[in-house]
Formats: structure tokens, sequence, C-alpha cells
């Protein structure tokens, strides 16, 4: 029973053993390319997990953390892409903080 309850509070906060500042390389990549801006998408996508965790189906309430954390990564690196398509870009990454 303990080995049960240890393994649901893995699963149940992932969040909060993960780092709270991702980076997503951008310095090989062309963004007038299609290969290179879904390899751009995989990267966020990489980042975002890694930044808030994977939801957890025995935690109603870690999922909607979880959800609240991607949606608020997502907005940080559309408005990053947003300073990026306004200037040339002078770091060559897009950093995620939680």
């Amino acid at each position: 029973m303990k080995a049960l309850v240890l393994l649901m509070l893995t699963f149940a906060t992932p969040a909060l053993a993960q780092s709270t500042v991702e980076r997503i390389a951008m310095h090989d990549l062309d963004m007038s390319q299609r290969s290179d801006i879904n390899r751009f998408n995989h990267r966020v996508s990489v980042a975002i997990d890694a930044l808030c965790g994977a939801p957890s189906a025995f935690d109603p309430a870690g999922q909607r953390t979880i959800a609240a954390c991607r949606q608020e990564a997502q907005a940080q690196v559309d408005a990053q892409m947003r300073q990026f398509a306004q200037r040339p870009i002078e770091t060559a990454e897009i950093k995620l903080r939680k």
C-alpha cells in the first residue's frame, strides 16, 4: 500500500521536481524554412514538457496546474517570438520561466 501511495505521489507532483528555467536554442535554425519551424516547435514542446511536467490521471488538481503552466509557457514563447519579429534576434534562445 505504501508503495502505491509513493508511486501516485511521484506521478502527481512531476512539476515540483522540474527546472524553473528552460532554454530553447534557435542559433541553428532558419525560421524561413518550414523544416526548421517544425524543429523549433518540437523544441518548444519538449521545453514545456520539461518545465511543467506531465499530467497524472490520479491528480485532477495537478492536471489543472500543469495545464495552466503549459498555457503560460506557450504565452511566454509567443511573446518572445513577437519581439523577434520586431527586431533582429540578439540571442539564440527562448527562455521559459516557471
